[in-house]
């Protein structure tokens, strides 16, 4: 069960400590065992981070801290003053100057690439913004599908 809030760009509240992205649960066939997890973003302080807990034993399976953000500016910007009038804006010039190399890294590794942006607006506003660029090439989405198997011989 994924929150359908998070299918977008989330605005955590001061005060959020956490935010609950999805609940899984996974059922092995063979030993009739099901395993659940909930995967969350945790706050604490200024650090996000991105954790996979399974339910039953509170076990932390997987942990990714999202980098610390860095201010945001346009590659012509030399003032340093906050150069954006929406937060769309900033995020769309990070994507044209930024997010290149890191699709690409994950595209590589069939890994998710984690990134993390300060976006300043004219009026003062500055908002953290944390990301994970996904693989999208084909390659990458082959693996669940395929089982582990070593290869097929047939005779002709």
């Amino acid at each position: 069960m994924t929150n359908s809030a998070v299918r977008q760009l989330v605005t955590l509240d001061g005060g959020t400590a956490t935010l609950v992205l999805r609940y899984t649960s996974v059922k092995d066939k063979k030993t009739n065992v099901t395993k659940t997890s909930k995967t969350e973003i945790v706050k604490s302080g200024k650090e996000l981070t991105l954790q996979v807990t399974d339910i039953p034993n509170g076990e932390v399976i997987f942990k990714q801290r999202f980098p610390a953000p860095e201010p945001h500016q346009p590659a012509d910007a030399t003032s340093g003053l906050p150069t954006f009038d929406t937060l769309e804006a900033c995020l769309n010039d990070f994507d044209c100057t930024r997010r290149g190399p890191l699709q690409c890294e994950a595209n590589r590794t069939c890994q998710d690439q984690y990134a993390a942006l300060m976006c300043c607006l004219k009026n003062g506003q500055c908002f953290s913004v944390h990301l994970v660029i996904k693989p999208t090439t084909f390659k990458c989405k082959l693996p669940p599908v395929i089982p582990d198997f070593e290869g097929v011989v047939f005779s002709q």
